[in-house]
C-alpha cells in the first residue's frame, strides 16, 4: 500500500503531468501531420527522461541518506527550498519574459524556438530532442520523485512508484495517442477544436508556467512547513 508521503507526492507529480506543451506538440503531431510515429517517438522519449530523472534523484537519496527516518527534518528543508524556489522564479518569470522581449525587439525578427523548428519537420530525431525539451524536469516532477525516493526505505517499492510516476508524468501524452489510434477523425476533430486554446497557451505560456510554479511552491511550502513543525 502506498503511503501518505508517496500519495502526496504523487499529487505533485500529477501537477507536472498538467504541462501545456504536450497539448501543443500533440496538436501538431496528431492534429496537423497525422503523424503517429513521431508522436511515439515524442511519448517514449519523454517516459525515459522522467524514468532517468527519477532514478538520478533515488541514487542521490540513497547515497545522502534522505531515506533514513532520522533525516525527515532535512527532507522537510529540502521540499522548503524547492518550494521557495518556485515561488522565487514565479516571481522573476515577467522580467525575464520581458528582457526577453526587449532583446527580440531589439534584434528584428528572430527564429523561432527550437522546438517549434523540431517540429516542423517529419525526422524521429527532432521527436526526440522535443521531447527532452517538453519533459525536461521542473520543480513539482523533480519534488514529487524525490518525495517518493525519500518516502520509501526499500528499493524496489521505490522503483516501482518511481516508474508509475514517469507514466503518469506523459499521461497526457499517452491519452491522446491512444484516443487517436481508436478514433483518429473525432480525436483530429478535437485537436482542431482546441485551437483557439493552444494558441492561448503558446501566446501566454509565462503566464501558464507561473501559475504552475506558483501552485507547486505554495503547496511546497505549506506542507514542508507543517512537517518541519510537527517533528
Amino acid at each position: 500500500m502506498p503511503t501518505a508521503a508517496v500519495l502526496d507526492a504523487m499529487l505533485l507529480v500529477m501537477l507536472s503531468a498538467l504541462n501545456p506543451g504536450v497539448l501543443v506538440v500533440s496538436a501538431v503531431y496528431l492534429g496537423r501531420n497525422s503523424d503517429t510515429r513521431l508522436e511515439s517517438v515524442f511519448l517514449v522519449t519523454g517516459l525515459i527522461v522522467s524514468l532517468l530523472v527519477g532514478v538520478a534523484v533515488l541514487v542521490v537519496v540513497r547515497s545522502t541518506g534522505l531515506a533514513l527516518p532520522t533525516k525527515v527534518t532535512p527532507r522537510y528543508g529540502l521540499r522548503l527550498g524547492l518550494g521557495i524556489l518556485a515561488l522565487v522564479l514565479a516571481a522573476v518569470l515577467p522580467w525575464l519574459d520581458a528582457h526577453k522581449q526587449r532583446r527580440a525587439a531589439a534584434k528584428g525578427p528572430g527564429k523561432p524556438s527550437l522546438a517549434s523548428r523540431m517540429m516542423g519537420g517529419a525526422a524521429v530525431g527532432g521527436a526526440v530532442v522535443v521531447g527532452i525539451l517538453i519533459y525536461s524536469p521542473g520543480v513539482a516532477y523533480l519534488s514529487g520523485v524525490q518525495g517518493i525516493a525519500s518516502a520509501e526505505s526499500d528499493v524496489t517499492p521505490a522503483v516501482l512508484f518511481l516508474v508509475l510516476a514517469a507514466v503518469v508524468n506523459v499521461s497526457v501524452a499517452i491519452i491522446y495517442l491512444t484516443a487517436y489510434v481508436r478514433a483518429p477523425d473525432r480525436t483530429t476533430a478535437h485537436l482542431t477544436r482546441a485551437n483557439g486554446w493552444i494558441s492561448w497557451i503558446q501566446d501566454h505560456k509565462e503566464v501558464v508556467s507561473r501559475v504552475v510554479l506558483v501552485v507547486a511552491g505554495v503547496y511546497l511550502v505549506i506542507t514542508s512547513s507543517i512537517g518541519l513543525a510537527s517533528t
